[in-house]
This record gives structure tokens, C-alpha cells and sequence, in this order.
């Protein structure tokens, strides 16, 4: 499988940083590891039980993501205990992990048109048999006024690869962009979630997602601190590129 080209991650944690005073406010909702459940007929997304073990710290103007498993593990499920998604439907397909929350705008400061929102990824996986496909990870970020009422919503969404048995860490970002002046927002309903489908596997077979310390960060990035960020370092942005290695 080839190799994806590699990011500089920490781009982001510095742009947000540089912006001074918090012009937005993170806060985490839950987390769900879910399955298709077609008990009723029509295929629906149910939650395993217990929940994840994920929890999150705020960051400036943004917010890290964590599994405060062992070893910093989000979820892990056995082949006995995993429940396999029905074939052919594109929506419903293997299991998902759902991780979302709320936050708040000072709006007289974050609303540039070209403002941002970064989320980079440090996650890992490690299956003992079997193949995961890490089919879809997606962010959603709806933006609302002071009514709750929405006044727009973006978001991001790719593949990152089929694994082999083994143990993996992968890093990649999204940068999401509103692309208009939006004044009015001044709340935010985020969500974060990866579709992942485990096949060919054994009973006894394990696989545990980690969100170690390196972590899921989510930041809201002015322009000018970008800019300024971009001239001093002469650093490029990449958007929805991702890395993988394998951990020997």
C-alpha cells in the first residue's frame, strides 16, 4: 500500500496559540463506539455498552481529544464481541466511533472569511488478525446564532487506509474553512467520526483504537495569526494529507 505524504502537525497548535486571547470556548458532549443494528427492518446506528474511554482538556481556542484507556485506548473490542455492519450500504458499513461536543464564538473577533477550524490527528490501531479499513473519518462543524438557529455548517472526510495485523500510529489534518463572514454565529456543534470495518478476523482475535497523548486537536484559527505564522516560518499548510508507520 503506498506511503502518504507526511505533515507538519504541529502547525496548527502554533497558529491557534499565537492568536492571544481565546476568541472561542471547546467543550466535549461524549463519545459513542456504535454498530448497524437491523433489528427493526431498516438498518440504524446502536451504541456498544460500555461507552468509549475517551475524554478531552481544553486547548487555546480549541480542544485535545484523549483515550484515557491503557495506553491511552479509545476503545477495544475482541472478534467474539465485534458486530460486523451488513455489506452494500455505503452509510451503514462496519462499526463508527462518534466523539462530539459544543462551543462557543466571541464573534467580533473570529469571523474573517478566511478564518479556520484545524483538527490534526494522532491515532493508532492495533489488531492481532484480520484486516481494518479505516473507510471514512469525517468533522462537521455547524455554526449558530444567538437563537440556535443555523447559519452554516462545513466539514472534511477521507479515507486513511487498510491495515494488516500489526500495531500502527497514524497522523493526519483537516482544515475547514466557512469561506464567508458570519457575524451572526455565536455557537458551535462539532463531531468528529471514524468508520471503521474489521474483517477476516478470529473469535479471539483483538483490536483496540488508541487516541494517545499526541491526541485529537481541534483549533479555531484566525487569519492574521496564520499569516503571520506562515511569513516568520515560511511553512506551507497541507490539508487532508495524511502519514502512516508501523510500530516495530
Amino acid at each position: 500500500m503506498p506511503r502518504l505524504p507526511r505533515i507538519a502537525l504541529g502547525l496548527l497548535l502554533l497558529a491557534a496559540t499565537a492568536s492571544g486571547d481565546p476568541i472561542t470556548t471547546w467543550s466535549y458532549g461524549g463519545s459513542a463506539l456504535q454498530y448497524v443494528d437491523t433489528s427493526s427492518g431498516s438498518p440504524t446506528w446502536a451504541d456498544y455498552s460500555p461507552s468509549p474511554t475517551v475524554d478531552a482538556a481544553p486547548l487555546a481556542n480549541g480542544i485535545k481529544i484523549v483515550g484515557v484507556g491503557a495506553g491511552g485506548s479509545a476503545f477495544s473490542l475482541t472478534g467474539e464481541t465485534y458486530i460486523a455492519g451488513p455489506t452494500g450500504d455505503p452509510d451503514f458499513r462496519g462499526n463508527r466511533l462518534v466523539i462530539s461536543g459544543t462551543g462557543t464564538i466571541d464573534g467580533t473577533v473570529w469571523q474573517h472569511p478566511a478564518d479556520y477550524i484545524g483538527t490534526t490527528f494522532g491515532i493508532g490501531f492495533d489488531l492481532s488478525g484480520g484486516s481494518l479499513d479505516v473507510y471514512n473519518v469525517t468533522t462537521s462543524f455547524l455554526l449558530l446564532d444567538a437563537g440556535g438557529h443555523p447559519v452554516i455548517g462545513v466539514g472534511s472526510g477521507s479515507s486513511v487506509g487498510v491495515y494488516d495485523p500489526g500495531s500502527y500510529g497514524v497522523g493526519f489534518a483537516f482544515q475547514d474553512r466557512f469561506g464567508l463572514n458570519y457575524q451572526a454565529a455565536r455557537a458551535i456543534e462539532w463531531t468528529v467520526t471514524f468508520g471503521l470495518d474489521w474483517t477476516g478476523q478470529a473469535t479471539t482475535d483483538t483490536l483496540t483504537f488508541s487516541i494517545p497523548s499526541n491526541s485529537i486537536d481541534i483549533q479555531a484559527v484566525p487569519e492574521p495569526a496564520t499569516l503571520a505564522l506562515l511569513t516568520i516560518g515560511g511553512l506551507g499548510v497541507v490539508g487532508r494529507a495524511a502519514k502512516r508507520r508501523k510500530l516495530t
